[in-house]
């Protein structure tokens, strides 16, 4: 299989082999890189030869006249091969236009790394043997499961109804979810243009042969073989792949249907690629059928790119149900109720304890959000989704300028108020249970001191949770298709 580094040799190549088969046909002989044309009248005879870098000669004899320098036939040798030439020089050209210098996919590789650690950031679950999922991050998730279940006050009893690692497990796999539909994108778009340049080299490859066979076999089949990126398992795959240790994440969270199960059933499933068997004896059929080839490529892209913008808006929708919005929030505004503050009575647990998952663990688990939202942001490259026009009339590689990237962004920040909420409601959770204990710290203080640089993605956020929420509407975003450049 052709490489993409090849391509430039490829392009080359094909014009050089059209060129000859066509040449050919038009009844010219080629050797070495010469092609020659002998014409006997009986007693006249004429002779043109001309190489591939366009010298040109002729020879006659005619009433016994000799001209071993015929500058008419020359010249006419010269106009006829300069014409197929740039014949084939346009025609190839405008075949690969735009298809000759696609990115280099390693660029999304920052992306799915920022997107993988987001996710891992947000994953629920302490790690332990019985959870599918695993942050070591928020191992003290755990640490509040084991304490607070074993204490029957009233007050632990509360709080673990309100804030406990259940609720905390449902709240994480939400986000979680949001942010691998997020990370499945931009490894889509890698592995649709990673294969892409993959099957532009094979196709023009191809095409090489079948210009090269209409000279030497007639008869001899060539097959342009299209190999177009599928989506679902494969991009799952791709992602997976380039970030250790997230494949159980994901493959856990996606075979609980929710949010991304929706989302992954968005995408198309692409049709296994059929062979274009060539059979002709013209390079002119040859030339068809790579354009064939190319559209059905062209056809391919589009159907994935817009099968990810789908699957971003069906996630998109997800979030802003009202329904949902309770899986994104621990509902921290149900408090506890102030007239057990402090008093002893109905604490059955060790002070310090409480002031631990207070003060230490319930700010780490908010910190998990807010660094997941700085490692979605570092993700925003739209750069990394530019797709170059073609120099065809109304033609482009890919379905827009931008491919899904609108969409993709229109997602990332509709969940960054949530995440920033979230935590915020964390943090006020872990205060709520200090407080119950009797333990009372200068509240900005502490926070600064848990959340470090991210305390300030905090300030503004809505501290609790009402029913009904009523989320800011996500913004709206243009379409990248027909964006001029």
């Amino acid at each position: 299989m052709a490489d993409y580094s090849q391509l430039p040799t490829l392009i080359t190549d094909a014009k050089r082999e059209a060129l000859i088969a066509e040449m050919t046909c038009n009844e010219w002989d080629f050797e070495g890189d010469k092609f020659t044309k002998s014409q006997n009248y009986g007693e006249s005879y004429a002779s043109q030869s001309v190489t591939l870098d366009g010298q040109a000669s002729g020879s006659s004899y005619n009433g016994g006249a000799s001209n071993d320098n015929d500058t008419g036939l020359a010249q006419a040798a010269l106009d006829e091969f300069n014409g197929v030439k740039s014949k084939w020089d346009g025609q190839i050209d405008e075949l690969v236009a735009g298809w000759d210098h696609l990115d280099d996919p390693t660029k999304y590789d920052g992306m799915i790394g920022s997107m993988g650690a987001a996710i891992k950031k947000v994953a629920a679950g302490t790690g332990s043997d019985d959870s599918q999922l695993g942050n070591p991050d928020l191992t003290e998730i755990g640490f509040i499961r084991q304490r607070l279940a074993q204490n029957a006050g009233q007050t632990v009893e509360q709080f673990y109804r309100c804030y406990g690692p259940e609720k905390l497990e449902l709240v994480l796999d939400g986000h979680c979810e949001v942010m691998a539909s997020l990370g499945l994108a931009v490894a889509g778009q890698k592995e649709i243009w990673t294969k892409t340049r993959t099957d532009v080299a094979t196709i023009l490859e191809a095409g090489v042969a079948g210009f090269t066979q209409t000279r030497q076999n007639n008869d001899t089949d060539w097959k342009a073989v299209i190999s177009v990126a599928t989506a679902g398992i494969g991009v799952l795959s791709a992602f997976t792949a380039g970030v250790p240790g997230l494949a159980p994440i994901l493959a856990a969270v996606s075979a609980t249907g929710g949010f991304l199960g929706a989302a992954i059933d968005a995408l198309p499933k692409t049709a296994e690629p059929k062979n274009e068997a060539y059979t002709g004896s013209h390079p002119d059929t040859v030339f068809s059928d790579l354009k064939k080839a190319f559209t059905v490529l062209e056809t391919s892209i589009n159907e994935q790119e817009v099968g990810h913008e789908t699957m971003l808006d069906t996630m998109l929708a997800a979030v802003a149900d009202t329904t949902n919005r309770g899986n994104f929030h621990i509902h921290a505004a149900a408090g506890l109720a102030p007239e057990f503050g402090g008093t002893d009575d109905i604490i059955d647990m060790k002070y310090p304890v409480l002031e631990t998952i207070g003060y230490t663990s319930m700010p780490l688990i908010a910190r998990a959000f807010l660094d997941s939202v700085d490692n979605a942001e570092a993700a925003d490259d739209q750069t990394t989704w530019f797709r170059p026009y073609a120099s065809v009339p109304a033609g482009a590689i890919g379905s827009g300028a931008y491919g899904p990237y609108y969409a993709w962004q229109g997602l990332y920040r509709a969940i960054f108020p949530l995440m920033n909420d979230t935590a915020a409601e964390v943090v006020r959770a872990g205060e709520h249970l200090a407080e119950a204990a009797g333990y009372v710290r200068d509240s900005d203080q502490w926070a600064k001191d848990a959340l470090g640089k991210n305390y300030q993605d905090i300030q503004g956020a809505d501290l609790g949770w009402q029913a009904p929420y009523t989320p800011p509407p996500p913004p709206a975003y243009p379409h990248g298709h027909n964006i001029p450049i």
